[in-house]
Protein backbone atom coordinates (compact mmCIF):
# COMPACT_ATOMS: atom_id res chain seq x y z
CA UNK A 1 0.00 0.00 0.00
CA UNK A 2 1.41 3.22 -1.01
CA UNK A 3 -0.19 5.64 0.34
CA UNK A 4 -0.23 7.85 4.00
CA UNK A 5 1.76 10.57 5.67
CA UNK A 6 4.94 7.84 6.73
CA UNK A 7 5.23 7.99 2.65
CA UNK A 8 7.76 10.42 0.78
CA UNK A 9 8.02 10.03 -3.36
CA UNK A 10 11.19 11.29 -5.13
CA UNK A 11 11.73 11.24 -9.05
CA UNK A 12 14.65 11.97 -10.61
CA UNK A 13 15.71 12.88 -7.20
CA UNK A 14 13.38 15.41 -6.68
CA UNK A 15 10.73 15.36 -3.96
CA UNK A 16 7.22 14.91 -5.25
CA UNK A 17 4.66 16.80 -2.46
CA UNK A 18 1.67 14.31 -1.45
CA UNK A 19 -0.43 16.60 -2.60
CA UNK A 20 0.38 16.54 -6.38
CA UNK A 21 1.35 12.69 -6.85
CA UNK A 22 -2.34 12.41 -7.82
CA UNK A 23 -1.65 14.10 -11.19
CA UNK A 24 2.27 14.58 -11.28
CA UNK A 25 3.26 12.99 -14.87
CA UNK A 26 5.97 10.55 -15.48
CA UNK A 27 8.44 10.51 -18.79
CA UNK A 28 10.01 7.60 -20.08
CA UNK A 29 13.19 7.12 -17.90
CA UNK A 30 12.36 8.79 -14.89
CA UNK A 31 14.06 7.52 -11.83
CA UNK A 32 10.94 7.15 -9.12
CA UNK A 33 11.78 6.59 -5.27
CA UNK A 34 9.46 5.27 -2.57
CA UNK A 35 11.06 6.95 0.61
CA UNK A 36 9.65 5.50 4.19
CA UNK A 37 11.07 6.12 7.46
CA UNK A 38 13.15 3.28 8.93
CA UNK A 39 13.35 2.51 13.26
CA UNK A 40 16.92 1.56 13.95
CA UNK A 41 19.25 2.22 16.79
Amino acid sequence: DYEGDWLAAAVNSDLVHKANRAEFQLSDGDRIEILSPMQGG
